[in-house]
């Protein structure tokens, strides 16, 4: 690092207005997207259970992030919850949270999911504090403002930092709790232990993906004592995280409110009951194969390269040139095994991503980003001359190019491999292309060249009534109106405006994959941000087809 140089007070302002841009900027993009797939469930779910401690309501998830996004809603007067009825007995949780958003509170619908974002946005710029802690303890001042600008500006970070889902948030106690076991290694006090204990069970209630902390900072904690040539250091490092684990524990059910009771489906009685009995339904869940998209193909289950897929389109390429850079600066130092608790984790969790049955989105690796950082910013011990300084800022600024192009539509970034968010959709889609956000964009299309009505294949949940939008539905996914009553043939569509989310237009979720086949072969008139398809079908399809089959779009009379 003696060719770079940067006093504590330069790096830490620096890193502030990194922090502030990245808040200003998440906040303003967040105003762009419509409520994505599952939004209002966790913001209905979170609000039930801060208003009531109604715990019927299961979404495979703790409580923690979705009862944070929904405390800013108590600054509001008139939420209305949805009242009792008999159609609750069925815990339809997803008809619970459709009346609760879009028929009790439709008026406040836009402030609601706002709101409720904040928290979310917030979370996120603590982590990004926490990366640069991280790196500048342990490669300098330099090596965390680098590592903290790789964070602010990562257009993955911004696009799951501004939605109420669990990913940004358990992303940021995964590594809180990383960051702080790191530190009580570094200088074992009953201060820091306790910290790491409390950071601990925070991750626990955030998200179960947080479960692998426990054997990774196990592992860690023997390499580190080992490195020292003590094996009873090891052991009492092992000890520690056991009595931390405890503390976890405790956290846990304190958040949880100390409640006991029965956890449906083991037959016994836990603390914290709500919470075990949503890992039960997480379990039961992943048993299902689920049907996912890569590279084209239209598949159920797990796929080993789709994560492959994922890291190598979806993360910009001058983070992959730093991380790449930081790997080599750790084993040219020999710092493997001093830096374990780093790297561990984040290849722990990509490793165990690479044979998940669950090929749903680049986000369900979202966690591995921060250390992605740190070690990027470790790439800073190998500048030496002046043509290396040159090189690397010039891929900082690669990277803040990147991210700027990306706003606001931060959601469907693609790095330049595949050619962007254009070329994104012919190799990964559902919630990492298209997750439902971009109706209000739609809205003002179709306003701006008075559009009355348009066919609509929408991928999402949100009403798009709520934004005025005069449609006929086409096949998509969820399901809208009675298959038998769509006005859609697959050869011979009928003329007028379509709008087709890239998912549905892909098939990545319809039962006949090809529905939309003669749109793909065709290119839009215009895309709504890179998620929405645009077409204008003619009059007359084929001037050669038989005017009774392009009157009555190639339906034969015996089926009217």
């Amino acid at each position: 690092m003696s060719g770079v140089r940067l006093n504590s007070r330069t790096a830490r302002w620096a890193t502030v207005l990194f922090l502030l841009l990245m808040f200003s900027v998440a906040l303003r993009s967040a105003r762009y997207a419509s409520a994505t797939y599952d939004e209002f469930v966790y913001i209905a779910r979170g609000y039930t259970y801060l208003s009531t401690g109604e715990t019927w309501l299961k979404v495979r998830h703790p409580i923690l992030i979705d009862v944070l996004a929904a405390a800013p809603l108590r600054l509001l007067s008139d939420v209305r919850l949805p009242p009792a009825d008999p159609a609750w007995a069925t815990r339809d949780i997803y008809l619970y949270a459709y009346e609760f958003m879009w028929e009790l509170n439709d008026h406040q619908a836009d402030q609601i999911i706002y709101l409720s974002r904040l928290p979310i946005i917030l979370l996120t710029v603590v982590l990004s504090a926490g990366v640069f802690r991280w790196a500048s303890e342990s490669a300098g001042f330099i090596a965390g403002l680098v590592s903290s600008v790789l964070c602010c500006l990562d257009p993955n970070l911004l696009a799951h930092a501004r939605l109420v889902t669990p990913d940004a948030g358990q992303t940021t106690f995964i590594f809180l709790s990383a960051l702080a076991w790191w530190r009580y290694l570094q200088r074992p006090t009953a201060k820091r232990w306790l910290i790491a204990g409390v950071a601990l069970g925070v991750a626990q209630a955030a998200g179960f993906p947080a479960l692998i902390l426990f054997p990774v900072l196990a592992a860690a904690s023997l390499t580190w004592g080992w490195s020292a040539g003590r094996a009873r250091g090891a052991l009492d490092h092992l000890v520690s995280l056991g009595a931390a684990s405890l503390v976890a524990l405790a956290v846990l059910w304190a958040i949880y409110g100390f409640r006991w009771g029965p956890v449906d489906g083991l037959g016994l009685s836990l603390p914290a009951p709500y919470h075990w009995e949503e890992l039960v339904s997480l379990l039961q869940r992943l048993q299902r194969r689920d049907l996912a998209y890569c590279c084209g193909e239209v598949y159920r289950g797990g796929r080993w390269d789709f994560f492959v897929v994922a890291l190598f389109t979806k993360t910009p390429l001058p983070t992959l040139a730093f991380c790449s850079l930081g790997v080599f600066a750790i084993v040219r130092q020999k710092r493997c095994i001093r830096d374990s608790a780093l790297w561990m984790l984040p290849a722990t969790y990509y490793g165990n991503a690479l044979i998940s049955e669950l090929n749903i989105g680049y986000r369900h690796i979202l966690p591995i980003l921060p250390f992605v950082f740190i070690i990027g910013g470790q790439s800073i011990g190998l500048v030496r001359a002046r043509w290396q300084k040159i090189v690397w800022i010039g891929l900082l600024g690669w990277l803040a190019v990147a991210s700027l192009s990306a706003h606001p539509f931060y959601l469907t970034y693609f790095n330049e491999l595949v050619g962007g968010p254009s070329g994104g959709k012919d190799f990964l889609v559902v919630s990492d292309l298209d997750w439902g956000q971009d109706l209000p964009g739609l809205q003002v299309y179709l306003d701006e060249r008075q559009v009355d009505e348009v066919y609509l294949s929408w991928f999402g949940t949100t009403p798009p009534e709520h934004y005025g939008i005069e449609y006929r539905p086409l096949p998509a996914w969820p399901p809208r109106g009675l298959p038998t009553q769509l006005p859609y043939h697959p050869v011979y569509p009928l003329p007028g405006a379509y709008a087709i989310s890239a998912a549905n237009l892909v098939g990545a979720r319809l039962s006949q994959p090809d529905t939309f086949v003669w749109f793909r072969m065709r290119q839009p008139q215009a895309t709504i941000g890179h998620s929405i398809y645009i077409y204008e079908v003619p009059r007359l399809l084929d001037v050669d087809a038989a005017p009774a089959n392009v009157l009555l779009s190639g339906a034969l009379l015996a089926d009217l």
